[in-house]
C-alpha cells in the first residue's frame, strides 16, 4: 500500500505485502505459494505484467485474486489438471467472471504455435502451473539463464540460510 495508508486486503502478512510491492515495481511475477485466500491481487500489477502461478494446487486454493485472472489472457500446462486441481481459475470460473474459454490453450500449444501468445505489450498475461515436472523445471531453467546472460535480476535467499 502507499505509504500512510493500511493495505488494501485484510491479510497483511509480510508476504502479500512484499507481493503488493512487487508487484508495482517488475514485469514478470513467480508465486509458489500453497495459501487458500489470494496473495497477489490484480490491482496491484502494471500493464505488460506477465504472472507465473505454481503454488496451490486445490480448487478451494488459489494464489491470485479473480480480478487478476479476469484481467490476464490465461495459459495453463494441462488443460485436464486445470479442471481438477486449478482454483485459480476454477473459482473465478464458479463465479461468473470468466468462461472455460478465457483459458487461450496449453503452453505447449503456444511454443508449438498452435495457439497465439501476448496480443501486446500491455497485456497482463498469466500461467497456472499445476505440475507438469518437465515443464516446470524447462521453464524455470530456461528463465535463469536468460537473465544471468542478459546480467538482469536478484537472487535472493527465501530460505534463511544465506
Amino acid at each position: 500500500p502507499p505509504p500512510g495508508q493500511q493495505p488494501a486486503r485484510p491479510n497483511d502478512s509480510p508476504l502479500v505485502v512484499t507481493v503488493a510491492l512487487i508487484g508495482l515495481a517488475i514485469p514478470s511475477i513467480f508465486i509458489g505459494y500453497m495459501t487458500i485466500e489470494p496473495v497477489l491481487f490484480g490491482e496491484w500489477l502494471r500493464p505488460g505484467c506477465h504472472v507465473n502461478l505454481v503454488g496451490a494446487h486445490n480448487l478451494d486454493s488459489r494464489e491470485a485474486d479473480t480480478a487478476l485472472v479476469a484481467a490476464a489472457r490465461l495459459y495453463v500446462d494441462s488443460l485436464v489438471a486445470c479442471r481438477a486441481e486449478a482454483g485459480d481459475i476454477m473459482i473465478p470460473i464458479v463465479e461468473g467472471a470468466i468462461t472455460e474459454q478465457a483459458v487461450v490453450g496449453e503452453i505447449g500449444q503456444v511454443i508449438a504455435g498452435d495457439r497465439p501468445g501476448r496480443g501486446g505489450n500491455n497485456e497482463i498475461t498469466l500461467y497456472k502451473s499445476l505440475g507438469v515436472a518437465a515443464q516446470d523445471l524447462f521453464a524455470a531453467r530456461a528463465a535463469f539463464d536468460r537473465a544471468r546472460e542478459a546480467e538482469v535480476g536478484s537472487v535472493f535467499d527465501l530460505a534463511g540460510t544465506d
